[in-house]
């Protein structure tokens, strides 16, 4: 929710957050704005649309990422709000691997 953490809070949040997906965890992953100036740790995990928006709303996230058949979704948790991102590939990055 717009909130900054301490690596602590964060850190024990995400942890939490681990637990509660478990076992639909495919990766994780850092989340970043395009210009890399906002980054933070992120999961993806197998779930339906409305699952996955009511485990944002119980961790107070703002929105979440979707992705289906390929296409990357935001999804407001408090209003429903879908807005289509493009294909998912199309955002991935691994400049953090060279």
């Amino acid at each position: 929710m717009d909130l900054k953490l301490s690596v602590q809070e964060n850190n024990h949040r995400n942890q939490n957050l681990l637990k509660r997906i478990d076992s639909n965890v495919l990766l994780e992953l850092s989340g970043s704005s395009p210009d890399h100036s906002h980054q933070e740790a992120s999961f993806a995990f197998i779930s339906k649309i409305q699952e996955a928006v009511d485990i944002g709303k119980e961790f107070q996230q703002k929105a979440i990422y979707y992705v289906k058949d390929g296409n990357l979704k935001l999804i407001e948790c408090c209003t429903g709000k879908i807005e289509e991102l493009g294909n998912f590939n199309d955002r991935l990055s691994l400049d953090q691997y060279k």
